[in-house]
């Protein structure tokens, strides 16, 4: 939907009332279809309310609009899907499986929302199974378990984090949107090659990532000014820094400004340091400190109240351990509750068993969507 239509299409749905579904309904008779105009609005409308953060209602549906706008999601790259019989009890939305790579409220709902919401999921792993393009599919979910039934098995996913900071490090560069698409495409490469040149683990039968893209990359981005220039009005302000380079070239990280939650989130973070020597690791630790002194910094800039990387690799809690002065040892924890991820692998049946065999490289936040 083009943002030009976002004002006409607010106005027609908030005359839209939506339907709850009726007692003793059969959701076998439902059909899943791409959502209209209206009824995304519809959703986005009724979404609002738990994930709005600090935006308004109408601004929440715009920034959905927005989302929908970027290099990643337009023409195609986003499909909305509503389950209906005609009432529109719930929706999903499904990014294409060209944008990855392979090898080989509380969370608490009610029986006939999980009724509805389980035969949704069905028909929507029917489809996805289906499609000869779609060899895998992810999902981030705050009810994880609830789709391991459902074929989305849930992978392992820790998380730390670090005070902010005031002290600028000399041995970084700052990153923009403009110089930072090279160092994406890099990245991918490098992703692409590792994945189809590296031989599988022994206690694996795949590998696979979702591409870090300089669209996946910047769709974050998106959202993130669009929410500051509702927030930060006086002064206007929207964040122009969106991560750090190393003064090798060999090191780096862009984050996303998480304003609801209050933290600075790492989105991606790269070593191209082999571990081949003692010196060699001590740079690349030496490196991540230095970026993650960056992150500290810019999340200070914005009042936010820490930094978050998810699913650290042990040379990045190294620099995490230097960062916090040499003898505190970082926190790790699993993430248990909120974006948690899933995989359906074709041909998986969700029974705990598959997800195992697969390897999910770089699960970092960038691949949250």
């Amino acid at each position: 939907m083009a943002l030009n239509d976002t004002a006409s299409a607010l106005k027609d749905s908030n005359s839209t009332i939506d339907q709850a579904p009726v007692a003793n309904f059969d959701p076998s008779t439902f059909i899943l279809r791409e959502a209209t105009t209206s009824e995304k609005i519809s959703c986005w409308r009724t979404n609002s309310a738990s994930w709005a953060g600090k935006l308004t209602t109408d601004e929440y549906i715009v920034r959905e609009t927005v989302n929908g706008s970027a290099e990643l999601t337009r023409d195609g790259g986003i499909r909305y899907w509503v389950f209906t019989e005609p009432a529109l009890p719930t929706s999903a939305d499904t990014i294409p499986p060209n944008k990855a790579t392979g090898s080989a409220e509380d969370g608490k709902q009610d029986a006939s929302t999980q009724k509805v919401a389980s035969w949704m999921m069905r028909r929507l792993a029917e489809w996805l199974d289906s499609t000869e393009a779609c060899r895998f599919s992810a999902l981030f979910s705050d009810v994880g378990e609830y789709y391991r039934p459902l074929g989305w098995c849930t992978f392992p996913n820790r998380e730390t984090s670090l005070p902010i900071g005031s002290t600028t490090s000399l041995d970084t560069t700052p990153l923009t949107a403009d110089n930072l698409r090279a160092l994406c495409e890099e990245d991918v490469a490098t992703i692409i090659s590792d994945i189809r040149s590296a031989p599988i683990p022994v206690d694996k039968y795949a590998r696979f990532a979702l591409l870090p893209t300089y669209a996946q990359a910047a769709w974050h981005f998106g959202t993130e000014e669009y929410i500051a220039s509702k927030i930060f009005k006086s002064p206007p302000r929207v964040p122009s820094i969106k991560g750090a380079l190393s003064s090798s070239g060999r090191t780096w990280s862009y984050w996303v400004h998480d304003y609801s939650e209050d933290k600075l989130i790492l989105l991606r973070l790269v070593s191209l340091y082999s571990s081949s020597t003692s010196d060699e690791e001590g740079e690349a630790v030496g490196e991540i400190a230095a970026v993650l002194r960056a992150a500290q910094v810019e999340a200070a800039d914005w009042a936010l109240h820490k930094v978050v990387i998810w699913n650290p690799q042990p040379r990045t809690l190294e620099a995490c351990k230097l960062v916090l002065g040499g003898e505190e040892e970082p926190q790790v924890r699993e993430r248990t509750e909120g974006s948690i991820p899933g995989v359906r692998w074709i041909g998986g049946v969700g029974d705990g068993e598959f997800e195992t065999g697969l390897e999910w490289v770089a699960l970092e936040k960038y691949c949250w969507c």
